[in-house]
Formats: C-alpha cells, structure tokens, sequence
C-alpha cells in the first residue's frame, strides 16, 4: 500500500477548506511528513508524528489474525520517500513483530547524517544549518515533533546503534546525478545525489551479520541502470527481489547484491558467489603510472569560493584527456595536474587547504577527448602527481592579535562608500594582515578585503555595516595564504586593544659622530605606493595615535620640536650614509615627503619644495653618495642633500627616539610634513645591521636586517 501524506497542497480537494481546515483530516506543513514532524492540522490536535502514523501501520500488516500468512514487511519510498524511509529506520520506535521488515531507501536526495562531522568539512563554516534535522540531529526547531526524543536525546551513538538493528535495502539508480537541495546542508555530504549516497556507505558501512534476517540484520546495495525515476527502480529485478520475493515464504531467503562489477569498496554487503571476487571498477588506479612518472592521488574537491583546488589553469580543451593535462602541467615545471568541469586542465605544486578528497563516485564526467577516462566533474577534479604524496597547504588562520589590535570581525562593506574611510592601500603581492596593522597603526580600527585591499578607520556606522559569517571572510593574503584577508565586499576587521607609547623625547638634537655601517651586499626592495595623509597642522589622531594613554601627553611638545627641528630643518651634519637611488615621479604642491626603506627602517627624505603653481611631472633620478659633511642652512631645491641629511638625522633618531624605527617617526612627525599626492619608490640600498632595544619595558632585544 501507498499512504497518502496530505499538505497544503491538498486545500479543497484531499480535504476540505474554508479560511482554515474544517474536518478531521490529519494534514502536515509542507514535507514536514518526511522527517516525521508533527500534522499542522486539525488545529485541536497537533501532536500526530508521521512516523507514528508508519508505526500503526507496520502493527496493522502484522495482525497474523486479519492477516496469517504476512512474511515479510517493506518500508519502501524513493526521492523524498526514501528519505522518508531513512529517516524513519534511524530513529523509528523498536515494534516487536512477527513478520520480518526491511526498509527499501531509493534515490534519496539527502540523508540525515548520523555525525556532526562531514565529507566535505571544508563548507561546513559557510553552512552554519549543516547539522540541523532534517540533515543532522542538533536542531529539530524547523520540524517540531514528539517522536523519538528520548532516543535522540541519547545522543548519536544510540541512533546509530538503532539504524544498524535494521535491515536496510539500498537501491542506487547509477545514471542519477542530480540534486534537489534548496539549501546548503546537503552539499556538506557531496555535491549531487550520486556522490552523497557513496560517501553516506563509506562512512556508516552497510552489513549484513544474517542473511536469513532471523537473528540479526542484513542490507543490501543494488545497481540499477537507471536514473532519477521511481518506476523503473521499482521495475527493475533487483526493485522486484526485495519489494516482493525476499523472503516471500518465511524462509529467510534472500537475493545477494545486484550490479557488478562494484563501484566502492564495502558496497557489497551480500555478495553474489558468481563475482565475489571481482574487483572494484575504477576509471583509474592508484597503482599504476600515468603518462611516464605521474600516479593518480583520487578524486578531490574544488568547491570553495576564492580559494581554487590548485593555482593556474593551462587551458579549456573541448578534446581534453587526462595525459595531455599531465603533459601540459609538466612542461611548465609543475607536479600536480587535476581534469575537472570536463574541458578544464589545472596545475601545480601544492593542493589548497580547503581541497578534500572525496569518493571516486564524485568523479563522473567522461573526458571529452577520451570516452574511456573521466575528467572530474563541476567543482570535482581527477588530480594526478609526480610524487608518491600529495602536498597541501595547511589550513589558513586569523590570527586573535596582531600588534596591538585584536580580532574584531568579518564585516559587510554598506551599500554605498566605505566601512573604514581613513585610509588604504592596495598591494596585490605582498599584502598581510601584519602589514595592514602596521600601516594604520593608530586608527581605531583596519580591515582587509579582497584578498590585497588594506583599510583604516576610527570608527564603524553599525547601522549600515553588520557582522557576518566568519567564513564569508575567505579570500587568502596576497603576501601570505596562510592567512584570510577579506572576501568581495567583506572585511576581516580589526580593532585597537591598547595604544603604543610615544618614544622618549630626545635628550638632544646633535647629530652623532660620523659612523660607517656594516654592509652586506645590496638588494633591490619595493615599497608599495600608499595614499598620503591630509595636510594637517596640529596634532592630530594619527600623529598622537601611539601615545593615547594621559602620561603620554607630555612628550608631545618633544617630539613635535624633534620633528621641527629633524624633518623640516634645510641643513645639517651628516653622520650616516648610504648609497640610495630614487626615481621620483611626481613633483608635488608645496613642502613633500617620501619615506625609503634602508637598514630595516623607513628613511625620511623631503623632496626640493617646487615652484609656486601646479607640480608639474618630470622623470629625474638623484643618486646621493654623501660623506661627513657640513650643508649650509637655507640651501634651495638641493634634493641631494636633503635626501642625504634626512637619511642621516633617520639614523641618528633610531637611539634617541629609544627603539623606535624611521616608520614610526615619520608617523609622529606626519602633522608637520604636508603631504598632497602618492610616491612610488623602488630603491637600492646597502642593509646594515642595527640592535634596537625597545622602550618603555623592553624585554628583549631585536636584531633588525
């Protein structure tokens, strides 16, 4: 028989209707009668599980007195029905009866999985509804129902424990590869019916302990050549076998599995004695080379945004096989080729960390060049290498601090502008999460996007800008990709947890004597182009912003004469040197300055002061090779010398500002140099060696290169 579960759907025909349900007819929300919720109506009574309702009827069909020759008893149900039947085998109550029952599970979309883990764990943090019922057993909010709470209560293991007390019929249409999913719980098992079921085996093994069914249980797994369709599985001998012949006499016989030769190791759990020892069939073997020296490493996943399985992708071949992938990816130097989404051809030498392996079944589509191989399947790849293991990066992090901020969040962009306003700076090579804390040190808040985007503010409009899902965040550094940095128009955010102290004023402006560093041999380094702050005459957020704390305010005055006298002054002695070479490529508006990178520290150089007017562009380079020397006071567009003695006075502030290198200088001294415009720099310099002791507190000592 075939019980008709009524929803609303039915409304005036399977029952009748009238601003409201007017009968007795029991009726469930929606599909809520596939998970064994309770009926929605009649409204004076909704306490009525579907399950329930599959409970009387096993007792009805094991009257032996209305029915004495009853044998065998089969749950059956294909597409939502054999997640109807699943469902109801792991937690349906335990009914002593005389006739033997099997639960025939065809087709289903999804299984309720009997672990909080997952087969693809890496979509688990972007799916935070993964385990809740009808998918998993943590949340039965969406599907109130008194059935079985005290065996769920239990917790897991006794669910478990329930299902395999069950004889369990599995019928697998092997042409099925769609999906129903309306959401994104059921992707965290696999990503198509097919894929699902294989994993679901894989991970809670059927068995079969007596065949007869008379002592203990005994499933089965049947191949039918077909896909997504109820009548033909039922059709089909092996649908016949178990829907009517197993154990049609009481005699406890029963058909072994149907459809070899296997698809999966553990899928056969009543074998057929004419192929038992047949082997799995598999596209490909992990035994044997391909393509001279490559090994194939299985059937992995390439499924979460901006974050590819592997790094480059050679072509898009609508004749694409397997060996020209792995010959392509090899004459490019790389270890790793992967054929997935049919046509597609990948390379590398390190898997991503959020690539899995999954089952072979999740590899299905045929090669377009060659029908006898496949070549991966949407978001699947075939993945093959040159070594006997496959490497894989480790799973990327936020780090809880960083300097003196701490973790605040992933957070939306608004619709309109920006979250974070101050500043930014973009840099698709080398950008980090330390990187981003270090250029806006001071601003309340600093954020990055986008994988290379760094953003500043000191404040957040909460109004408009909301948290989000931690995983939302996804995008992997552009200088480090053992770290996130943001998604599209998401920010992983931070925010200031204390304020760095302002630098001991210097006891005294006079340069030191004239020293030669230790040099080492000479590198090229390239800094990043970054906006400019506002021409800002007083102290301001950003100059005060590493001594917030009340002690500090009185080394402000210090260092705004330190600045006064280092960063605006037109002379002084020189007394450190370094060969430097600048390409300047904009003269800007009034008095400018550009920071170099020297000696692990930020050199700060003020440019000639132009003409009166617009800056005009030029193309011009100055090399200063400056000895000990004395420059006259009001010396006029002497770039050289300028350049040479603020490298000198950078130098000579690293012991007086007591630990505190050029970069944080040029910080404090920002509400004194105005700045209109943008420098890019690419410098050579000679790197020496210096020992900074930091203050106040210090303890340790850093060697800085």
């Amino acid at each position: 028989m075939a019980p008709y579960f009524v929803n609303g759907d039915g409304k005036g025909s399977s029952f009748p209707w009238t601003n409201g349900s007017t009968s007795n007819c029991i009726v469930w929300k929606g599909s809520q009668w596939s998970a064994g919720a309770n009926n929605q109506y009649p409204k004076t009574s909704t306490t009525i599980s579907s399950f329930e309702v599959l409970d009387q009827l096993i007792q009805y069909f094991d009257n032996t007195t209305m029915f004495p020759n009853m044998k065998q008893i089969v749950v059956a149900g294909h597409s939502l029905g054999g997640q109807t039947v699943a469902r109801y085998a792991e937690i349906g109550n335990v009914i002593e009866t005389k006739s033997k029952v099997t639960y025939w599970i065809g087709n289903p979309n999804s299984f309720t999985y009997l672990s909080t883990e997952r087969p693809i764990a890496s979509l688990v943090p972007s799916c935070p509804t993964y385990d809740n019922y009808r998918d998993g057993f943590s949340n039965f909010t969406a599907y109130p129902m008194s059935y079985a709470t005290d065996l769920v209560a239990s917790g897991r293991d006794a669910i478990i424990a329930r299902y395999n007390s069950r004889s369990k019929a599995y019928a697998r249409g092997t042409l099925d590869f769609g999906d129903d999913s309306s959401d994104c719980n059921p992707y965290t098992i696999g990503a198509n019916r097919n894929e699902r079921f294989f994993n679901f085996i894989k991970h809670f093994p059927a068995s079969c302990s007596d065949p007869s069914g008379q002592t203990g249980s005994c499933d089965t797994i049947d191949y039918i050549n077909a896909g997504h369709d109820a009548g033909q599985m039922f059709a089909d001998p092996a649908g016949r076998a178990r829907l009517f012949t197993d154990n049609f006499y009481g005699d406890g016989s029963r058909a072994p599995d149907f459809g070899y030769p296997r698809l999966q190791l553990g899928d056969d759990p009543l074998p057929n004695p004419v192929y038992q020892n047949t082997s799995v069939s598999a596209v490909y073997s992990t035994t044997k080379t391909y393509n001279g020296n490559w090994s194939y490493q299985g059937c992995w996943t390439d499924e979460v945004p901006n974050n590819a399985a592997l790094p480059y992708l050679a072509y898009d071949n609508s004749n694409n096989t397997a060996e020209l992938c792995m010959s392509t990816c090899s004459e490019l130097g790389y270890s790793i080729a992967a054929v997935g989404y049919t046509g597609h051809c990948y390379c590398g030498n390190v898997l991503s960390a959020f690539s899995e392996q999954t089952v072979e079944q999740g590899c299905t589509i045929v090669c377009p060049g060659d029908a006898t191989e496949v070549c991966g399947n949407n978001w699947r790849l075939n993945v093959f290498s040159t070594k006997s293991t496959i490497a894989q990066n480790a799973p990327p992090t936020v780090p809880a601090t960083v300097i003196n901020y701490a973790y605040y969040g992933c957070m939306t962009e608004p619709v309109n502008g920006r979250a974070l306003t101050n500043s930014t700076y973009g840099d698709g090579t080398n950008m980090t999460i330390e990187s981003c804390a270090t250029f806006c040190q001071g601003h309340t808040y600093f954020g990055l996007e986008y994988a290379n985007q760094c953003y500043c503010g000191d404040s957040i409009d909460t109004t408009t800008v909301n948290k989000t899902l931690d995983s939302d965040c996804n995008m992997l550094c552009s200088g480090n990709i053992s770290e996130f940095c943001g998604g599209p128009n998401r920010l992983t955010t931070y925010k200031m947890a204390y304020a760095l102290p302002v630098p001991a004023p210097p006891e005294s402006t006079k340069p030191s004597s004239s020293t030669t560093p230790t040099s080492v041999p000479a590198r090229t380094l390239q800094t990043t182009t970054k906006p400019q702050h506002k021409p800002t005459p007083a102290w301001n957020a950003h100059c005060s912003a590493p001594c917030k704390a009340p002690h500090c305010a009185s080394y402000k005055p210090k260092v705004l004469s330190y600045c006064a006298a280092h960063s605006r002054g037109n002379a002084a002695t020189i007394t450190k040197t370094h060969s430097v070479t600048v390409t300047t490529t904009k003269t800007l508006k009034g008095k400018t300055a550009t920071v170099h990178r020297a000696a692990g520290a930020d050199v700060v150089t003020p440019t000639a002061q132009p003409a009166k007017g617009k800056g005009k562009k030029v193309n011009k380079k100055v090399v200063a090779r400056a000895t000990a020397a004395a420059v006259k006071k009001g010396a006029k567009n002497n770039n050289a010398a300028r350049q040479t003695k603020n490298l000198a006075t950078c130098s000579t502030a690293l012991p007086i500002m007591k630990g505190y290198d050029c970069k944080q200088v040029q910080s404090l001294c920002d509400c004194l140099v105005p700045k209109t415009g943008t420098t890019t720099r690419v410098v050579d310099v000679v790197v020496a060696t210096s020992v900074v002791k930091y203050w106040p507190e210090a303890t340790k000592t850093v060697t800085r290169k």
